[in-house]
């Protein structure tokens, strides 16, 4: 950083620094920090399945033939919910419990072969 510096790369060790310095006492669980964590936590999901998303939506915008630009706004804005709420809907009903199963599983067969 000393030689050519960045100013995402600046942010993101400042963020990191933040998180190893803050006091464990800072957490407050406020409405729009729960909404945060949920969709942080549903982040790899929405990775994994944006692309197709946006492919479907693209698709339709194609056949559909439409010049709008507002309607593209709105396209757009559609596009990012439907991404958001696939990606909040398979973390829950998906990956959690499956995340639950395979640890669960997991225990029992260590249990067995640890006697």
């Amino acid at each position: 950083m000393w030689i050519e510096f960045r100013t995402r790369l600046s942010l993101a060790l400042l963020t990191a620094v933040w998180l190893v310095i803050k006091p464990k006492g800072m957490v407050h669980w406020t409405p729009m920090k729960r909404v945060v964590h949920r969709l942080s936590n549903s982040a790899y999901v929405l990775f994994l399945t944006h692309f197709g998303v946006i492919v479907l939506i693209s698709d339709v915008w194609n056949k559909s033939h439409f010049y709008d630009p507002y309607l593209a706004l709105a396209m757009t804005g559609m596009a990012w919910l439907c991404c958001v709420g696939v990606g909040l809907l398979l973390h829950e009903k998906a990956e959690v419990p499956i995340h639950h199963w395979v640890s669960q599983q997991t225990k029992q067969l260590y249990i067995r072969f640890a006697h």
